[in-house]
């Protein structure tokens, strides 16, 4: 079943829609996904493919769900991914340690945004 979270047509907390500090630039992608694996269902991994994109900076709400499904998914179709520590969350604080425990060991380079944006203007 699914959860009272993020249901099209909702107001407030319960909305999916985009906040406004977040929104896409003109000519950005927009990928609209209802399950947790954002690859499933949805043209993610043809438009990454497209774009020759091979390297992911993954953020988001629910490591333990959302965010560990898409991982998994990225890295088993060899998607090079960081997971940008301080930009991914969960609700309970252990659970979220033995996520990054998990995408550590295999799965994920971890970094904060910080280390990333430094990274990223390196180039």
């Amino acid at each position: 079943m699914p959860s009272g979270n993020s249901l099209v047509g909702a107001r407030g907390p319960e909305s999916p829609d985009t906040v406004d500090e977040l929104k896409p630039l003109p000519g950005e992608v927009v990928i609209r996904a209802c399950g947790l694996d954002k690859f499933y269902g949805t043209p993610l991994d043809l438009v990454l493919r497209s774009l020759d994109i091979r390297y992911l900076m993954v953020t988001g709400m629910l490591a333990d769900l959302c965010v560990a499904a898409t991982v998994y998914a990225a890295s088993t179709r060899e998607y090079r991914v960081t997971a940008i520590t301080d930009g991914i969350t969960t609700i309970w604080p252990d659970i979220l340690k033995a996520v990054f425990d998990i995408f550590g060991r295999k799965l994920a380079r971890l970094m904060t945004a910080a280390e990333a944006k430094a990274e990223l203007g390196a180039t």
